[in-house]
């Protein structure tokens, strides 16, 4: 403030470049003689001329929160600090949430409260009471400090791990044993004790650590559980493994070496089919999808659940490598082979009675078990390598293949879920719209002084209702408005005869019988009303002339209309649409498409659905494949049917996890070889084979990487000029159709155009956006979306710094990043000229949707890209490998030979 009063006050242009550089959360207001001339906030409604008791409070009350004021005058003018105490919205979702600004964040979770008697007393420099703090013993949650601290625990674990590793391969088989049940002990004990008391918090505070995620059992309770027990049972394995069994009396006798070879074989099959079923469980139980293409935003989570099923893969692989490292001298491969595969059909048997599809894990196990002896006892050293890549690839195309099967089922249940929900509610956003309307005409005078004589206003109060709250966006619905006494009959709707019709008030409250209720609205669902969706509301007036009057409003769906888009920026979080965007709906009642929403033309393959469900009509729920989409047909009645579609999945998107998968393995088993190999054998590193490997997969991984940052920036660009392009294409169409019936200002102001609200939201429609006009002091005119004014999300002025870029007319255009709440989106801002040439309004154009549609669309691009180079790095992999074995062949010969020269021997001639 005092920085604001210092700077040269007369000159407007010092003002306007102080008030255009502010970053931080504070609103600065200048009055210039009462009236309001600069403003850096365009969140915040504040009055445009200055009220002498508006500013005398601490703290301001305003439309999105609470908020400390700071003021000082000079002359003529008065500067105004508004400093955001709390923010507490009316509507709750993503991007908007209540809550203190981040530079007053306490440490300790706190309520905000304004009762000077509760908590801490909070005031200002002058003495004066701001708010209360009320503590509770939660500590603040910071998420990067707890990521960090997370980040620490597993680089301490890894460093104990390796030391424990050290340690056991230099002690004796006796101690071996007392390390290793020691730590297996730890171990379960300490996993026991986290999943007891959620300690660390720093770590169970994490949205990871949620069973939002995923949650199957208390052991794996969610996706972090998951992720931690996956990792402790490798390690167990791994160490397990670092026993020296050939010094033990285990294998004294051939009869003991049986057993131990028996025992240990068998707990590595039921590992494996332990390993298979959690790896099951992830898919089934997890409210996320495993099959990265959704482009959802929440890929980060599933590659965090395949980084969990590659570390029970892992265990799996480690505990057959294990068995034939062990008992590589002990036995013949002949006989490995034979206990293997007795009790690999020993456990099969047992599963045709307990789950038949265990049987294809312990195919897949039998195929590990061969690889591995294969390696230990037929090949050379030289191919030990090779030949695990190619274990890792068939592990990583097997689990893939799992992850894509259970996705399917999964997706089944989701399919029934969904038509379950479309059965019994219907669209939340709508119900959100509805509790808006009912708490705006509480407060609308002018319908208030119309319910005073609600009879003789009827056909005011009904030409109100439609204009003011239910006009354009409420296309979808047939409206109808019934005001009635208890006396009143309701008129048949199509005779319009009421000599044989009910009461009215009868006729509705029976309807209402069967209703539930909106919220505290006034609005209720008609729950029996089959195949479409349906409202009333009911209003009650006591009057001195006709007693009780009720209005009674009725909204029903129209057959196939496709719903107008509700920004999420608008709906509350607990009503959010449970339908997520990739699907598409309909519901045919009485062999007629009742409605439909979604991408899919539901209505021209009327009749090829028409044949393909007649030849299932006798099942309750099926899929059928259909002009790309695979469709699910839930019969609810033999009249009533619900359908959800989603794009038929290509063999692509089917194994799209599979590069990930492989990363994963090949990295867990490239970090086990470099630390086995440190610093025992590096000199294996040092053979010309190896260095051709290595630099090979290095120069691949690089052009990869590079080309895939190339494409990445290039699709960046060009999606972000093809959007503005759109848009610009638009604003121009949108200032030609307003240029045209331009005379002045007031061809702009709904009350002297009163078709002006009805043409924005024709062209809201057609552009996919929102409109906004403000007249030339930057004040709003109309919109055609008021709700995010009236809700108080912003206020009835315009960007301050974009009003002082047009002012000159020398801009005619201004593109800016705009942010409400958590939401940031780029908004446009035209000036709009009359016939004469004459500026007398700006247009405002806020991409909410477009922009989240083009954060989504560089998501998929991402994600492709990033699948893409994954596949071509493992075919370079392949590739390198192949090519230094092919180069190092003929020199690997020569060494052998030049190894069996002798002097004064006949030596043999090199080919």
């Amino acid at each position: 403030m005092q920085k604001l009063q210092d700077i040269e006050v007369f000159e407007n242009t010092e003002v306007e470049k102080f008030l255009e550089n502010q970053e931080d959360e504070i609103a600065y207001f200048v009055y210039e003689d009462k009236e309001l001339i600069y403003w850096s906030n365009n969140l915040i409604n504040v009055p445009e001329v200055l009220e002498s008791s508006f500013y005398n409070q601490a703290l301001l009350k305003l439309n999105n929160g609470y908020y400390a004021v700071r003021k000082k005058t000079h002359l003529n003018k008065n500067y105004i600090a508004l400093l955001p105490v709390y923010y507490e919205y009316n509507t709750h979702n993503s991007y908007l949430k209540n809550g203190f600004p981040p530079n007053l964040n306490p440490l300790f979770q706190t309520k905000f409260s304004i009762d000077a008697e509760q908590g801490n007393f909070i005031s200002n420099k002058e003495g004066r009471y701001l708010f209360s703090l009320v503590q509770t013993d939660e500590l603040t949650i910071n998420d990067s400090i707890c990521v960090f601290i997370s980040f620490l625990y597993l680089v301490g674990i890894l460093l104990l791990a390796g030391y424990f590793f050290i340690i056991l391969k230099r002690l004796k088989t006796r101690k071996q044993l007392i390390i290793i049940s020691s730590l297996l002990a730890a171990s379960l004990f300490l996993r026991g004790i986290m999943l007891f008391f959620h300690i660390p918090d720093s770590i169970y505070s994490l949205y990871l650590f949620k069973p939002h995620l995923h949650a199957s059992s208390f052991v794996f309770r969610s996706l972090g559980d998951y992720w931690i027990n996956a990792f402790t049972l490798f390690l167990i394995v791994y160490f397990i493994g670092c026993f020296n069994i050939k010094r033990t009396k285990l294998i004294a006798t051939q009869k003991r070496l049986n057993f131990t070879l028996g025992i240990l074989m068998s707990c590595s099959i039921l590992l494996g089919v332990f390993a298979f079923q959690q790896i099951k469980s992830l898919v089934l139980n997890s409210s996320f999808s495993l099959q990265v293409y959704i482009g959802s935003g929440i890929e980060f989570y599933a590659i965090g659940g395949y980084a969990g099923a590659a570390f029970l893969l892992c265990a799996i692989i480690i505990s057959i490598r294990t068995i034939t490292v062990k008992f590589q001298n002990l036995i013949s491969l002949a006989h490995f082979y034979k206990v293997w595969i007795l009790l690999l059909v020993i456990a099969a048997f047992i599963a045709l009675f307990i789950d038949k599809f265990i049987i294809f894990h312990l195919f897949f196990i039998a195929i590990l078990g061969i690889i591995q002896g294969v390696i230990r006892y037929k090949v050379r050293r030289s191919f030990f390598y090779t030949l695990q890549v190619v274990t890792l690839i068939l592990s990583a195309g097997y689990l893939t293949s799992l992850i894509s099967i259970y996705s399917e089922q999964k997706e089944q249940k989701v399919r029934f879920a969904k038509a379950q929900s479309i059965m019994e509610s219907n669209n939340p956003e709508i119900k959100a719209l509805l509790e808006t309307i009912s708490s705006d005409w509480n407060k609308d005078n002018i319908l208030l002084n119309l319910f005073q004589d609600p009879i003789a206003n009827e056909n005011l109060i009904k030409e109100r209702l439609r204009d003011r709250y239910f006009s354009k966006s409420w296309f979808n619905y047939n409206i109808r408005v019934f005001i009635c006494t208890d006396q009143d009959k309701l008129e048949d709707l199509t005779t319009g005869d009421s000599s044989n019709s009910p009461n009215c008030f009868d006729t509705f409250n029976q309807m209402l019988n069967s209703a539930s209720r909106i919220g505290n609205s006034p609005f209720h669902e008609l729950t029996t009303y089959k195949g479409l969706s349906s409202y009333i509301g009911i209003l009650s007036f006591i009057t001195k002339k006709y007693g009780e009057v009720r209005l009674f409003i009725r909204l029903d769906l129209k057959p196939y209309e496709n719903e107008l888009g509700y920004p999420e920026l608008l709906v509350n979080s607990q009503q959010k649409s449970e339908f997520e965007r990739r699907y598409s709906f309909a519901k045919y009642l009485d062999n007629k498409l009742r409605y439909a929403s979604g991408s899919f033309d539901y209505y021209s393959l009327f009749d090829a659905f028409e044949k393909q469900i007649s030849s299932q009509a006798a099942a309750q729920s099926y899929f059928i494949q259909l002009d790309g989409y695979n469709h699910y047909i839930y019969n609810v009645t033999d009249n009533y049917k619900i359908i959800v579609s989603d794009k038929k999945l290509s063999l692509y998107k089917q194994y799209i996890a599979f590069p990930y998968v492989f990363f994963l393995l090949f990295f867990i088993f490239l970090s086990i070889w470099s630390f086995e190999i440190y610093p025992w054998h590096f000199e294996q590193l040092h053979s010309f084979r190896q260095q051709i490997k290595i630099v090979l997969i290095i120069m691949t991984t690089l052009v990869f990487i590079t080309a895939g940052g190339v494409t990445l920036y290039y699709s960046f660009t060009s999606n972000q000029n093809k959007y503005e392009e759109e848009h610009n294409e638009k604003i121009k169409m949108l200032r030609r159709e307003l240029f045209t019936n331009l005379e002045s200002s007031k061809d702009l102001d709904p009350h002297f155009n009163p078709l002006l609200k009805e043409n924005l939201e024709d062209y809201a429609r057609i552009l996919g956006a929102d409109i906004n006009i403000y007249d030339i002091y930057g004040v709003l005119l109309a919109t055609s979306r008021s709700d995010i004014f009236s809700k108080g999300l912003l206020s009835d002025r315009i960007n301050y710094q974009v009003l002082s870029k047009l002012n000159g007319h020398e801009i005619t255009e201004v593109t800016a990043q705009e942010r409400i709440g958590n939401l940031d989106y780029s908004s446009v801002y035209v000036i709009l000229w009359n016939n004469r040439n004459e500026p007398i309004a700006y247009l405002n154009v806020p991409f909410f949707m477009k922009y989240k549609k083009f954060k989504s669309e560089m998501q998929d691009i991402i994600i492709g890209v990033l699948n893409i180079n994954l596949l071509l790095i493992i075919l370079a992999l392949i590739v390198a490998f192949i090519i230094s074995q092919r180069i190092t062949s003929p020199l690997v010969i020569l060494g052998e030979k030049f190894s069996k020269i002798r002097l004064g021997k006949e030596n043999e001639k090199i080919q």
